[in-house]
């Protein structure tokens, strides 16, 4: 099958975009986890579909590497905004659907700002923290997060706690009034340069603890920079919006 596609990227974390408007495409898990391999396919750490949508101006669907459906996905969600912008010429600012509900882009030259969902709930566990950003996420705040093993630690995390492989864990460093983050992440079972939903977590998670004391913070990746911005009463957290830069690879 010849498939049309489009590659983006959001701070490193990479995507390909399949304009299924017309359900032109019926790809199953095998189909996307080959174009998601990066030795033997297209390569990138999820495949989003742009479909139609009756009540906003797209919906987003989005698939993990390894071919299963996934969660929400925050750099995913400013790509597939981006891609749609540069399609349909909306008024730089778009409503979508997702899996975990609508959305808002907003967009501001190639920085794409993006409204998440309200959180409410955040737990404490012997290992870290764990809350739900449209993604479950564990953090794990450190000193010194440069030179770990990201996928050992990781791995090793699971066979403890988490058998199914069903949380993403992320390891936290402050610095200087700002977040150092680097993520193991489910369904891609690597390492990414970036998480959209892992930099809200952490963002969030260094405010309630009283580590950072402003509610726009700045989130450094190995694949860029994003910023998280919110407003909170106590454990809620609302108008919650993710920003940073997207790219059109190819």
């Amino acid at each position: 099958m010849k498939v049309s596609f489009f590659k983006y990227h959001g701070t490193g974390n990479d995507f390909i975009i399949i304009d299924n408007y017309n359900n032109n495409y019926n790809l199953g898990s095998i189909n996307i986890k080959s174009l998601c391999d990066r030795n033997l396919g297209i390569g990138s750490d999820g495949l989003i579909f742009v479909v139609k949508s009756n009540f906003n101006d797209f919906k987003m669907i989005y698939y993990n590497s390894d071919g299963n459906l996934g969660s929400f996905c925050g750099n995913g969600a400013r790509c597939a905004v981006s891609y749609s912008y540069n399609k349909f010429f909306y008024n730089k600012k778009c409503k979508f659907s997702s899996c975990d509900g609508d959305h808002i882009g907003i967009i501001n030259g190639d920085s794409i700002s993006l409204k998440m969902k309200d959180v409410y709930q955040i737990n404490k566990t012997k290992l870290g923290w764990e809350i739900n950003t449209g993604s479950p996420h564990l953090v794990i705040f450190k000193d010194e997060i440069d030179n770990l093993n990201i996928s050992k630690l990781s791995n090793s995390i699971f066979d403890l706690k988490y058998p199914k492989k069903n949380i993403n864990i992320n390891f936290v460093k402050i610095e200087n009034n700002s977040v150092k983050i680097r993520t193991f992440e489910r369904g891609v079972f690597s390492e990414t340069l970036s998480c959209g939903t892992g930099s809200v977590a952490a963002a969030l998670l260094s405010f309630y603890l009283g580590y950072i004391k402003n509610k726009k913070i700045e989130i450094f990746s190995i694949g860029g920079t994003l910023n998280v911005q919110f407003d909170n009463n106590n454990s809620n957290f609302s108008n919650i919006y993710l920003e940073g830069q997207t790219k059109f690879v190819f």
